[in-house]
């Protein structure tokens, strides 16, 4: 019974020693694993890689196609000429025109060869013909129209060199009345509209060769 006993302590003793080398095995890996999970993490960074590489060149084309569907190409505009042809009326002048558009008509003003002011208003493509513009006004020079706060206005330079204006609002005129400021000029005036202050200016040639300004705010 005791060397019985004996065998079975020491068979106990050398499986308990031999326990930590099985699970030192169990937790080690052989080669062929280790080659396997090696591998696997290669190919997995590698289609990583790729597919960032995929995704970076094919945003910018994304963003291409987007951008132009958000952004139609506006259509270019026709850059041919129709070529000269006589405004309808039958009219003449003896200095250039002036012109502006207004409630939907394009005006024409010119000075006669009578030295009076006449109008010629396009709308849509039929022309209205030649007609003086009322007030009795007569200009020895070129003329300027412009449109501002709902009116259109035209400046002359008077017979007696004076600066004249004629305002039409709707369907009258206001008739020819002298622009404030006692000023004098030896040529036709300008006139135009910035927007920045809300003004209208005028511009003249002054009896002296220099430049003056009137300014309607």
């Amino acid at each position: 019974m005791s060397k019985y006993h004996e065998m079975t302590s020491t068979h106990e003793t050398l499986r308990e020693t031999a326990s930590p080398i099985n699970t030192v095995r169990s937790k080690n890996p052989g080669p062929l694993a280790s080659w396997f999970s090696h591998t696997i993490l290669t190919l997995g960074t590698f289609a990583f890689v790729w597919l960032l590489c995929v995704a970076f060149a094919f945003a910018p084309a994304q963003a291409q196609v987007t951008s132009t569907a958000t952004h139609p190409t506006t259509p270019s505009l026709p850059t041919a000429w129709s070529g000269w042809s006589e405004v309808p009326g039958n009219g003449f002048t003896l200095s250039a025109p002036g012109t502006t558009d207004y409630q939907g008509s394009l005006y024409v003003f010119v000075r006669g060869t009578d030295d009076r002011i006449y109008q010629n208003w396009l709308t849509g493509y039929s022309w209205s013909g030649w007609s003086e513009v009322p007030g009795n006004g007569f200009t020895p020079a070129a003329l300027v129209a412009t449109v501002y706060q709902g009116s259109l206005s035209v400046f002359v330079r008077g017979t007696d060199d004076r600066i004249y204006q004629n305002r039409l609002t709707g369907n009258s005129w206001s008739g020819w009345s002298e622009v404030p400021g006692n000023g004098r000029t030896p040529a036709g005036p300008a006139a135009a509209v910035y927007p920045y202050q809300g003004a209208l200016y005028v511009f003249v040639r002054g009896t002296d060769d220099r430049i003056y300004q009137n300014i309607l705010t």
